[in-house]
């Protein structure tokens, strides 16, 4: 097992590769750079060891979890001076309402669910943070893990959608 010291250096320098390859190799700038933070273990973690690097921190509130984490990741967020975007589902797309109109979804919904209720606020917060999509780039730094489920197993630790870079600094 590595010391702590050699894998905190080695998830920095993800993010640094990540922002050199996608940002500035591409003549781009940063417009932000924000810990997705859901106040899991891991997404705590990678807050814990980001939170001086980031420039701000998002909360997707889907409303399925409960109150307590969602303020535990105000608190933090407070705490630490980061600033937080917190998104909900917009109306007629929130937890309870997919389940009403179409019943508890099954594995063959996650995608579903997943667009519904992360992905549109992913968006929204990217708006929020980049003014030139066209100049400008958001990192989003993401605590997946491959070795969490199958369908993770595959994970890159680095890509870009857009105007979105993608780094996932604790993959390994």
């Amino acid at each position: 097992m590595k010391p702590i010291e050699e894998l905190v250096a080695e998830f920095h320098n993800i993010v640094t590769d990540a922002i050199q390859r996608y940002v500035i190799d591409d003549g781009k700038s940063v417009a932000a750079i924000a810990i997705l933070f859901s106040g899991g273990n891991d997404s705590t973690v990678l807050a814990h060891l980001f939170r001086t690097r980031a420039s701000h921190a998002i909360h997707i509130n889907t409303g399925i979890g409960i109150e307590q984490t969602r303020e535990f990741v105000r608190t933090t967020c407070a705490d630490w001076k980061l600033p937080l975007i917190e998104k909900t589902p917009p109306a007629g797309s929130t937890y309870r309402e997919l389940v009403l109109d179409q019943g508890f979804p099954g594995p063959g919904h996650h995608w579903k669910m997943y667009q519904r209720l992360k992905e549109r606020g992913l968006r929204a917060a990217r708006r929020d943070l980049v003014a030139r999509p066209r100049s400008e780039r958001v990192v989003f730094l993401a605590g997946r893990r491959r070795d969490e489920s199958k369908r993770r197993m595959n994970i890159p630790e680095m890509e870009r959608s857009g105007s979105t870079v993608w780094v996932s600094p604790l993959a390994n």
